[in-house]
C-alpha cells in the first residue's frame, strides 16, 4: 500500500474535529502578525491575564498527536464509565487502560491499532499529522466566551471553528503564538453553552463531532461521537489538552473504500479494527465503534475584528 494512501487515512481517522452544524462563507483569510498584540499577549500569558477585562479568549491548537499505550498506560478518558476487564461483557471484552495519573478506565483501543497501520505503511503518522497543521491545512481554533472566572466557572460558551490563514513558523518548527486568522464560514463548526472550567481546567463532554479533513486530493468527514475535550489551562498560553471519543467501524471503511488504490485497507479494518471495537454494542452485543485519545497543545491567537461568526441556521 502506497505511503499517500495510508497518510490519508491515518489522518482523517485521528485528525477529527468539528460538529452537527455547517455554515456558508466564502472569505479569504490571512495571518498578520501584530507586534503590538504579540508583545501584550506574550507579556499576559494566563488566562486570567489574557486580554485583561475580556470575557473572550482564542486558542489555536499547534500540535495534535494520537496517545498511545505503553505498558497498559494511556492518556485519556472513561468514555463509557465502566472499567472493564479483559474478557468482561464490557467494552466487548477489551481491558480498558490506566491513565499516567493512576486513573483507571481509559478507553482508547485505537492505540492498539495504530502501530498496526503505521507498520504497515512504514511511516511514522505524527510528521504528516504536524506537517498539516504547520501549513494552515489543519487550524482548528477554540473560542471562549462569557469567562467570569478563569479557575472555575460552571458555564462557558466553547465554539470550535476552522482557521483560514498561512501562520508563521518558529525556530521549534511549530506555529507562533498570537498570530490573527479568519474563520472558514464553509467548514463544520461547533458551540457549546455547557462547557465548563472546574480547577483551571476547561471541560466539555458528551458531543459529536465531525470535521472535513483535506489531505492531498482526497477530502474525508468523520465523526467522533459521545466525545470529550479537556484543556489545562496554563499561565504561558501553552495549554495541554487531550480529546477522545469514538470512531464507528462503518465511518472508517466508508473512508477506506473511497480512498485511490485503497484496495488492501478495508481488509484490515474489518478484520482488526472490528476485533479491537470496544464501543456501541448492537443487540448482538458487537461493538460497532473503537475509542481513540489525542493530545494536543495550545497556543493563545486572535480573531480579526471583523471575523463573522457562525449562526445556526446560516
Amino acid at each position: 500500500m502506497s505511503n499517500r494512501l495510508l497518510l490519508s487515512f491515518c489522518l482523517v481517522t485521528g485528525l477529527a474535529l468539528g460538529c452537527d452544524e455547517a455554515s456558508g462563507g466564502d472569505g479569504q483569510g490571512s495571518v498578520q502578525t501584530d507586534a503590538a498584540q504579540t508583545d501584550a499577549g506574550a507579556a499576559d500569558g494566563a488566562l486570567d491575564n489574557v486580554m485583561p477585562g475580556s470575557r473572550d479568549h482564542v486558542f489555536l491548537l499547534r500540535v495534535l498527536q494520537f496517545a498511545r499505550e505503553d505498558e497498559g498506560r494511556s492518556a485519556g478518558f472513561n468514555l463509557d464509565d465502566v472499567i472493564t476487564e479483559q474478557g468482561s461483557e464490557t467494552g466487548c471484552g477489551h481491558e480498558d487502560f490506566t491513565s499516567p495519573t493512576g486513573d483507571q478506565g481509559v478507553d482508547n483501543q485505537f492505540s492498539q491499532l495504530l502501530p498496526l497501520i503505521e507498520q504497515f505503511g512504514g511511516m511514522a503518522i505524527e510528521t504528516y499529522g504536524q506537517s498539516a497543521i504547520n501549513s494552515g491545512n489543519l487550524l482548528l481554533m477554540v473560542e471562549l466566551s462569557g469567562v467570569d472566572d478563569p479557575q472555575n466557572d460552571e458555564q462557558v460558551t466553547m465554539s470550535i471553528y476552522r482557521g483560514l490563514g498561512a501562520p508563521l513558523l518558529g525556530t521549534n518548527d511549530l506555529i507562533e503564538p498570537w498570530q490573527t486568522f479568519d474563520i472558514d464560514l464553509e467548514t463544520h463548526w461547533l458551540r457549546t453553552e455547557e462547557a465548563r472550567i472546574v480547577d483551571g481546567h476547561l471541560e466539555m463532554t458528551g458531543l459529536d463531532f465531525t470535521f472535513p479533513f483535506y489531505i492531498f486530493d482526497f477530502m474525508f468527514e468523520i465523526t467522533l461521537k459521545n466525545a470529550r475535550f479537556s484543556i489545562r489551562l496554563d499561565e504561558d498560553a501553552r495549554h495541554i489538552g487531550k480529546l477522545a471519543g469514538s470512531i464507528s467501524i462503518e465511518n472508517m471503511l466508508q473512508i477506506a473504500d473511497n480512498i485511490e488504490g485503497g484496495d488492501m485497507l478495508p481488509g484490515l479494518i474489518r478484520n482488526i479494527g472490528t476485533t479491537l471495537a470496544d464501543m456501541d454494542p448492537d443487540e448482538e452485543g458487537a461493538c460497532q465503534s473503537i475509542s481513540t485519545t489525542m493530545n494536543f497543545e495550545t497556543v493563545g491567537a486572535f480573531f480579526y475584528e471583523d471575523t463573522p461568526r457562525p449562526q445556526s441556521g446560516d
